[in-house]
């Protein structure tokens, strides 16, 4: 298609470039030329009139009309100055009227010489005539050339013939070259053009390096310089694809949601966090308006002011019920223009389900330690007072008291050492001052702490120790006091009578410290609590036997610390078993 539009281009310049020479050259034939073949003619025609006239008065005018005719090739006339015709080459002279009046002959008998193109009245064409005479011998006559002007039109045609054949003979050779340089133009050009269309579709490489190289003149530099756009173009592509696939990458992998939205709220991209903290689908997201889906009023507000505000806006929702309640949190950017001029603005999506649960505990906490800070300061400010009231003088009111308040001072102690140990063991998750040692000494001393105080409460006391070492890269100090804490809670809510089992045990590279009783146990509601912080099963007895309700999350935090994990298992009515599992070293 692109060569035959070429092609007929050409051909129509190359005939527009022949018509207009043929024109030209016509315009020439017909304004210049022309004359200045009828100026030659009618000098010729002069010159053949001298001649003849000479000859004629060398003859003393006797001469052979005839043949002076043949040897200037024209009509000849001879006609006296009156103008009466005395003889013609062509024609009967008696017949022919005078020509007295002819301008030839008017302007010979004054000049000697006349000159004149007319049709003749005789021959019925167009002819050139000379009249010669000499103007000063009133008895010489008149000798008129005359010849017809065909003989110059004629020469005229065979120049327009020439000029045709000429004309016909560049348009042949023209086409010929148009037809050649169609087909050099062609090459290069389809060149050209498959490199464009293949960098339409993608393949910004689709110039071939080494035609572009193999390739010359203008053309070649065209090529040369679409292959270097190509490639440029393929290197920037290159560079937005990896710009593209990093972001996209980072868009889904982030763990915070991002919307893209634009000023009506509707939205344009979401990545997999945003659908997983949603709820929902990208098909349920993406197109539709956002307040469709999360039907809360803050989301409708915070879209509404996103062409208002000049900074970050957010809002806080909850979605879910009971205890899969989840807390959001959505933070808009403000508006911006994207490079098509459309207007969007990004939502960041973030779970505060857990900064929530954390404030909630924090609360908590604060609530907790203020009531057992609470408690015994109350009692040991109640024992103060009665004493200063008057039970100080009192003997046997005053030791009471005082071992009251003595009671209460260990256990405010007890409750700020334990306070104090969570807080270190849950603000520090690496610790310096652990090595490498048995457990079996280890838990073997702890439990030697408490064989006194079982005996007094007819609790036995069984330990089974591993039967080769436990090696593990222990805290002494931390481990001993979740040992303890365990084997104190056994003792403490294990009747009389009852039994304290302590294993240290090995399997599987683990090393586990076990402690069992045959107390109350604990109901199985209750069970996945224990563990946390100031949590009582039963709240009234644990005070009373001087619990602080951290024991068992210290014990916790300790083996969570040293890479381990606590277990527990329980039943009402027959006892309880914690397992401690450590990595052996």
């Amino acid at each position: 298609m692109l060569r035959s539009r070429l092609l007929w281009r050409l051909l129509a310049v190359n005939t527009v470039a022949v018509l207009a020479f043929v024109a030209v050259s016509q315009a020439y034939i017909d304004w210049s030329l022309r004359q200045t073949l009828r100026d030659e003619a009618m000098a010729d025609l002069k010159s053949r009139a001298r001649l003849a006239f000479m000859a004629l008065r060398q003859a003393g005018g006797q001469i052979d009309l005839e043949e002076v005719g043949r040897q200037a090739d024209a009509r000849v006339t001879l006609i006296r100055r009156d103008g009466m015709v005395l003889a013609d080459t062509d024609a009967d002279g008696r017949a022919m009227e005078s020509h007295l009046q002819r301008p030839e002959i008017q302007e010979a008998l004054v000049r000697g010489v006349g000159l004149d193109t007319r049709v003749s009245q005789t021959l019925r064409r167009e002819m050139d005539y000379v009249a010669v005479t000499d103007p000063r011998d009133s008895q010489t006559p008149v000798l008129r050339v005359a010849r017809p002007t065909e003989v110059t039109n004629a020469r005229l045609s065979a120049m327009r013939q020439g000029l045709l054949a000429i004309a016909g003979a560049l348009l042949i050779v023209g086409s010929g070259l148009a037809l050649l340089a169609t087909r050099l133009i062609r090459s290069p050009i389809d060149r050209l053009r498959e490199a464009a269309e293949g960098m339409t579709e993608g393949r910004l490489d689709a110039t071939d390096s080494a035609a572009v190289r193999a390739a010359g003149g203008d053309f070649g530099e065209l090529e040369a310089a679409l292959y270097s756009v190509g490639v440029q173009m393929r290197q920037r592509v290159n560079e937005l694809e990896g710009q593209s696939r990093e972001l996209a990458s980072i868009m889904e992998n982030v763990s915070d949601g991002l919307l893209l939205v634009d000023a009506k709220g509707d939205v344009a991209l979401v990545n997999r966090a945003a659908t997983r903290l949603l709820g929902l689908s990208a098909a349920q997201l993406e197109g539709k308006p956002l307040w469709q889906n999360l039907r809360h009023p803050e989301v409708h507000d915070l879209l509404n002011t996103l062409r208002e505000v000049d900074g970050p806006s957010s809002v806080k929702l909850e979605l879910g019920a009971g205890a899969s309640t989840r807390t959001l949190e959505i933070v808009a950017t403000p508006m911006f223009e994207t490079a098509e001029g459309e207007k969007r603005s990004v939502l960041l999506v973030r779970d505060r389900t857990e900064d929530r649960r954390l404030e909630q505990m924090r609360r908590d906490f604060v609530a907790d330690v203020s009531h057992e800070l609470k408690t015994p300061l109350t009692s040991i400010k109640a024992y103060v007072e009665t004493l200063l009231d008057g039970a100080m003088d009192d003997v046997e009111a005053r030791g009471p008291f005082l071992e009251k308040i003595r009671n209460n001072a260990e256990r405010l102690t007890k409750l700020v050492s334990d306070i104090l140990d969570i807080s270190r063991l849950e603000g520090s998750p690496t610790d310096d001052a652990r090595q490498r040692m048995d457990l079996n000494p280890l838990v073997e001393r702890v439990l030697a702490q408490f064989k006194e105080r079982a005996e007094r409460r007819r609790v036995t006391l069984e330990w089974l120790a591993a039967p080769s070492p436990a090696f593990a890269v222990v805290n002494d100090e931390d481990l001993s006091e979740a040992v303890e804490n365990l084997i104190d809670n056994a003792v403490k809510y294990t009747p009389e009578g009852g039994k304290v089992t302590v294993t240290v045990s090995t399997a599987d590279g683990l090393h586990e410290i076990a402690v069992a009783d045959t107390g109350i146990g604990i109901p199985r509601e209750s069970l996945p609590r224990v563990f946390e912080r100031f949590y009582r099963v039963d709240k009234a007895r644990s005070r009373a036997l001087g619990g602080t309700g951290l024991g068992l999350s210290i014990v916790k935090h300790v083996a969570l610390r040293h890479g381990g994990r606590i277990e527990a298992e329980s039943e009402v009515g027959k006892g309880s078993l914690f397992r401690i599992s450590l990595p052996a070293a």
